[in-house]
């Protein structure tokens, strides 16, 4: 409560790095939920598999 009242700048600091670092994840975390969406119009009536490897997850589609 008292951060509420009076903050100080090192508490101010490390809202705006959380603020930052969220910012951040959202902004890639929308990126890749684009082109899964985009992926899944353009393999619309296959059926699409995941496959995690060591570099990427990839996707394989099977008719």
């Amino acid at each position: 409560m008292a951060t509420a009242v009076t903050p100080t700048w090192e508490a101010i600091g490390s809202l705006g790095a959380i603020a930052g670092v969220r910012t951040f994840l959202n902004y890639f975390l929308r990126q890749e939920v684009k082109e899964l969406e985009a992926e899944k119009q353009r393999n619309k009536g296959e059926q699409v598999i995941f496959v995690r490897t060591n570099e990427l997850n990839k996707s394989v589609s099977v008719k």
